[in-house]
């Protein structure tokens, strides 16, 4: 953006015996709304007054004038945001998935974790290093049910925090992402692995386990399972629409599939 202006300046004293201060200026002109923004910040001496004018100069630049306006916007406000217009019902057009969340329990838990523990904290102050403390307080924490917190779960709340704090990015609200600012902090190869998958023997016991009346219903769920690798929701969300017995196919809508 052009419409700015920049310049440091020297004020006299207002008592008698007092040194003068330093002090940079800029005058912009907001592009979304067109009003007119004088800044001020006081520097301790005449070079640190140049260095404050040209970090002014590179956010009004980065932001589109909207960081220093913006600068004391705390993380309690990003999540009132961030749930107004993100943490929605999915929405779906022809079986995609087009803004919304699945999951709209787990998103809203996941976010109230994050208010919870950033607060009011304001966004330009969270550093990378505070969200690391946040992976090791929260990975330190039990369950409800007083069992170990996986590093899983702990990254899924991680990659919703990277979520919310690129929102705030892009909204002009802070001039750089926290995850940033170091080594990556979501780290897949540090999840648990899958468990292995069933030997031929196992899958025969497992399916002639279910020859009782009261597992019967059972046995074509797990063959379909095991032929096809679908998740419970998965087969539980299909429909005879989408059973090709002709073809032998099975469509799998996008609105079942994992997030």
């Amino acid at each position: 953006m052009n419409a700015r202006t920049g310049s440091i300046v020297k004020r006299k004293p207002r008592r008698k015996g007092a040194q003068a201060t330093w002090w940079a200026q800029v005058t912009y002109i907001d592009p979304k709304t067109g009003k007119r923004h004088d800044l001020q910040r006081r520097g301790q001496n005449k070079a640190h007054a140049r260095d404050l004018l040209q970090a002014l100069l590179r956010e009004i630049d980065a932001t589109e004038g909207q960081g220093p306006l913006n600068e004391r916007k705390t993380f309690v406000e990003l999540c009132d945001y961030f749930e107004k217009h993100y943490v929605k019902p999915a929405e779906y057009v022809d079986g995609r998935k087009i803004g919304g969340v699945r999951s709209l329990g787990t998103a809203k838990g996941q976010v109230k974790v994050l208010r919870d523990y950033f607060g009011s904290c304001r966004l330009s102050s969270i550093t990378h290093g505070d969200v690391r403390q946040f992976r090791t307080t929260r990975l330190a924490q039990e369950t409800r049910t007083k069992t170990q917190r996986t590093i899983a779960s702990v990254n899924r709340e991680l990659s919703m925090l990277r979520r919310m704090l690129n929102v705030a990015q892009r909204e002009g609200w802070s001039l750089r992402n926290p995850f940033a600012g170091g080594d990556s902090l979501i780290s897949l190869a540090d999840e648990n692995k899958r468990e292995r998958i069933l030997t031929r023997e196992e899958e025969l016991k497992l399916l002639a386990a279910c020859d009782t009346p009261q597992r019967g219903h059972l046995k074509a769920i797990l063959i379909c399972a095991l032929d096809s690798g679908m998740r419970q929701r998965e087969i539980f969300s299909l429909r005879w629409r989408d059973v090709d017995f002709e073809n032998g196919l099975l469509t799998i809508q996008a609105s079942t599939q994992k997030q």
